[in-house]
């Protein structure tokens, strides 16, 4: 069987071994820090904003209705109390309390805009 020649490594030293570790450490949590979440974090509703509240689609097998094609958001809504830190009373268009729901299940409404020809 041939013989393999010998590698010439040097043994490292527990500073450049330290100095690596941290690189890697750094690269790492920079790649977490770019993967962390981007969502709209500074968004306050405040009373009278127009609000999406997001529901849970339910099928229905004799309609031939298919949760994953219907919409996510019902609406809109208006805010109608801050309750606490980041909960709200909503109302609908005809003033009826709709309930309270968490920031979380609410994203702002964006009316379209009219094409202008």
């Amino acid at each position: 069987m041939p013989s393999l020649p010998a590698l010439d490594r040097e043994d490292e030293g527990i500073d450049k071994k330290l100095e690596k570790a941290y690189s890697k450490m750094r690269k790492r949590a920079e790649a977490r820090r770019k993967r962390h979440k981007r969502g709209n974090v500074t968004w306050e509703p405040k009373v009278n904003d127009k609000v999406l509240v997001k529901q849970q689609p339910m099928s229905e097998a004799v309609k031939g209705i298919t949760s994953k094609f219907m919409y996510i958001y019902e609406g809109p809504f208006w805010v109608n109390k801050v309750l606490e830190h980041s909960a709200y009373e909503l109302k609908d268009e005809r003033g009826k309390v709709r309930g309270e729901f968490n920031k979380r299940q609410l994203k702002p409404y964006r009316e379209e805009k009219e094409d202008k020809k």
